[in-house]
């Protein structure tokens, strides 16, 4: 059983009622959906503000293309998003690590685009890699697993209690996951723990739109330019862009600093890559557990 099916159960009805109130996506309207989390009482430590850099290196997880297949994708170029990325930062007040320096945080950050999955199998006690890391994508991590628990407990139940007491947001969440995402999502570590062999998430922003209307480099460049705000922030935003839309090709050269795609100073380059390999797979649907 499919929690997203294209037709055929509640879950289509309810997508189909929703999708009326939303706003339009296509022309020149990019819907923006920001989820923006802190973790741990230190969290503000490892957040820029004026007056106050934050330095950082940063690893690209790599672009991810996941769910059933389509025809005619054109692949993004990494530059693109490297660039888009590197000026974020320095417009936030992150500045890379001089070489050598051990910096503050280390930034992983996953980028594509995720379907629908028909192939998948359904676990027995929890939802499928694909539905859950799309309903990930656009939730917070505790009302995730408050959903998926609900979605579970009608699944076997019958009684569909949970989607007769679901909230508007929650209802909302659940049309966001429905279609194909295009995303970028930016996970801030303690650098200190991670020498430690700690893997300690200080803050997370994760940056959705739906993946029709525009050019994957497009939408992708402005979920990176918009969302840019909320990196280090606990806050959440849903917005319909409408005429800010700004072409990829205006990112500018692909010149990054050195701190990207770069294991900061003391750090075990292989507990970091571990780290970059379990998150492409989470936001690609793929989870230990499955």
């Amino acid at each position: 059983m499919t929690l997203f099916r294209r037709s055929g159960n509640w879950f289509a009805a309810v997508a189909a009622a929703l999708a009326l109130s939303l706003p339009n996506v296509r022309g020149a309207s990019l819907y923006l959906s920001v989820v923006a989390e802190t973790f741990g009482p230190d969290s503000a430590a490892f957040a820029a503000a004026p007056g106050k850099p934050v330095t950082y290196a940063a690893v690209d997880g790599g672009y991810s293309s996941a769910g059933d297949p389509v025809g005619g994708e054109k692949p993004v170029p990494a530059p693109l998003i490297e660039s888009a990325m590197a000026q974020a930062l320095e417009g936030r007040g992150y500045q890379p690590a001089a070489t050598g320096t051990a910096p503050a945080v280390l930034l992983v950050y996953n980028w594509g685009e995720i379907r629908r999955d028909s192939i998948q199998v359904q676990p027995v006690n929890h939802l499928k890699g694909n539905d859950r890391a799309r309903l990930l994508l656009v939730t917070r991590t505790a009302d995730e697993k408050r959903i998926e628990q609900s979605i579970v407990d009608d699944r076997y139940t019958g009684i569909k209690m949970g989607a007769m007491t679901r909230t508007e947001p929650d209802r909302e969440a659940l049309q966001l996951a429905h279609d194909d995402i295009a995303f970028v999502v930016v996970s801030a570590y303690d650098v200190a723990a991670l020498r430690q062999h700690q893997r300690k998430l200080v803050w997370q922003v994760k940056m959705t739109t739906r993946a029709i209307g525009h050019s994957m480099s497009d939408s992708l460049t402005n979920l990176i330019r918009y969302g840019a705000p909320y990196f280090g922030r606990n806050e959440s935003t849903r917005q319909d862009l409408k005429e800010t839309i700004v072409p990829a090709e205006s990112t500018g050269p692909a010149s990054p600093p050195p701190a990207i795609n770069q294991a900061p100073a003391g750090v075990d380059a292989a507990f970091v890559q571990g780290i970059v390999q379990s998150e492409h797979a989470m936001w690609s649907g793929r989870f230990p557990n499955d």
